[in-house]
C-alpha cells in the first residue's frame, strides 16, 4: 500500500489533484493543518464531476456538496478498535473506508473492507474491441490494424492490454476481424505479456454488441473497452464505482466542453426567457469503456450485428440500471491523423503476418 501522505490534500486542492492521489485504496483524505476534514471516495469524484463540477473545483466545495457526499463529517473510528466492530461500523453506515485516528484526531491509517473481510475486490476480464479498419487513419491502416498502430514506439494495443494486467486483470479477449493475423501473430496467447488472451474471429462486422455474442457468458463483472483508446483511467474505481450503485452496465464518459458560435436563446413557447452570447456548454460522451455484469448477455441477440448503444437501450427497456462513470483522468480517441500524431503517433512500418489458424 501507498504511504499515507500520498492520499492525503489541502482543502483548496482542486479535484484533478484528489484524482491523482486516490491510490489503490480509491479514497482521498482532506486535512487542514493535518486535522481530517472530509474523506473522498473515487465515487465521490466522479459524482461531483457528474454534477457539473469541474476538474478544477475545490475538494472542500465538493465535499460540502450533499449529492455528492450524504454525510457532512466524514465516518472514523478510535484507534485500537476490533475488527468485528470496524465490519459493524462499515455495514450500519454502508462505506467502504474507515480513517483510524489517535487521541489527538491524526490520522494513523485507513482501513478498507476489502482488507478486513482478508478477500480481495474480484477483478473482471475484460474484452477489447480491436477489429476495426481505421478507414479514418488510411493509408496508415491499409496494411496496419488500428489498435497495432505504434504510440512512441510501441502498438497502442500493447499499451492497452498492459494497463489492464497492471489493473489486475489477465483475462482478455480480443474481438477480431480486419488484418486479425497480424494481432494475433503478435500477442499469441498473452503469455510474453503477462496475461491470458483468447480470441474472437469476425467474418463480418457485428458491431461492438455484436462481437460480445461471440464470447461466452461470463462468470463474473466484465470491462469492455474499445481498442483504439488511449486513458490513465482507473480500473479499480470504475470497479468499486460499478458494485457501489450496483449497475447492470456502467458506461464510462467524457465530459466535453463546447462554445457555440453565436448567442443561445432560451423560449418558452414564443417567449423568450434568457439569452446568452456564446456561452460555454458541456455534455457527456460515450468513452468508449464499459463494466458488464453476466446478465447483460441476456439482452445481446446471437450473430447480429448490433452496437453497444443498442445494448444499453435493451437494458433501460428492461428497467435494468444503467449509470456513467466520467473518466476524467487522461483519454484520447487516437481516430483520426491529427490526434494520432499530437499524441506520440510514429511513421509506420508496413507489417505483415504468415497467418495463425484460430
Amino acid at each position: 500500500m501507498e504511504a499515507l501522505d500520498r492520499i492525503c490534500v489541502s482543502p483548496d486542492a482542486c479535484l484533478r489533484d484528489a484524482l491523482g492521489r486516490l491510490g489503490e485504496r480509491g479514497i482521498v483524505l482532506v486535512l487542514d493543518q493535518g486535522v481530517l476534514q472530509a474523506t473522498l471516495t473515487d465515487g465521490d469524484v466522479r459524482r461531483a464531476l457528474l454534477h457539473g463540477y469541474t476538474l478544477d473545483t475545490t475538494v472542500s466545495t465538493a465535499a460540502a456538496d450533499t449529492r455528492v457526499r450524504a454525510r457532512p463529517a466524514p465516518v472514523v473510528a478510535p484507534e485500537g478498535i476490533s475488527r468485528r466492530d470496524l465490519l459493524a461500523l462499515m455495514r450500519t453506515m454502508e462505506i467502504r473506508h474507515v480513517p483510524i485516528i489517535n487521541a489527538e484526531g491524526r490520522v494513523l491509517r485507513v482501513v478498507t473492507v476489502d482488507t478486513l473481510r482478508d478477500v480481495a475486490a474480484q477483478q473482471p476480464s475484460a474484452v477489447i474491441m480491436a477489429g476495426g479498419e481505421g478507414r479514418r487513419l488510411r493509408p496508415l491502416t491499409e496494411n496496419v490494424p488500428k489498435p497495432m498502430l505504434p504510440i512512441e514506439g510501441r502498438p497502442l494495443l500493447e499499451r492497452i492490454i498492459e494497463q489492464l494486467r497492471d489493473g489486475g486483470v489477465t483475462e482478455i479477449t480480443l474481438c477480431l476481424r480486419y488484418l486479425a493475423d497480424v494481432i494475433i501473430d503478435h500477442f499469441g496467447d498473452g503469455s510474453r505479456f503477462g496475461v491470458s488472451i483468447s480470441y474472437t474471429r469476425e467474418t463480418a462486422p457485428m458491431g461492438t454488441g455484436g462481437a460480445l455474442s461471440m464470447i461466452e457468458r461470463p462468470g463474473g463483472p466484465i470491462i469492455v473497452m474499445n481498442g483504439d483508446i488511449l486513458t490513465d483511467v482507473s480500473l479499480s474505481g470504475l470497479l468499486r464505482f460499478h458494485q457501489e450503485h450496483e449497475a447492470s452496465i456502467t458506461l464510462g464518459v467524457r465530459r466535453i466542453d463546447f462554445q457555440p458560435s453565436f448567442g443561445v436563446v432560451e423560449t418558452s413557447g414564443v417567449d423568450v426567457v434568457t439569452i446568452r452570447e456564446r456561452p460555454v456548454m458541456h455534455y457527456f460522451a460515450n468513452a468508449g469503456l464499459y463494466l458488464l455484469t453476466p446478465e447483460t448477455w441476456d439482452f445481446i441477440p446471437p450473430n447480429t450485428a448490433f452496437d453497444m448503444p443498442d445494448l444499453v437501450l435493451r437494458a433501460l427497456d428492461a428497467q435494468r440500471r444503467v449509470i456513467s462513470f466520467p473518466v476524467g483522468e487522461d483519454w484520447v480517441d487516437i481516430g483520426e491523423h491529427a490526434t494520432y500524431a499530437r499524441f506520440g503517433g510514429d511513421t509506420v512500418t508496413p507489417m505483415t503476418g504468415t497467418g495463425t489458424t484460430l
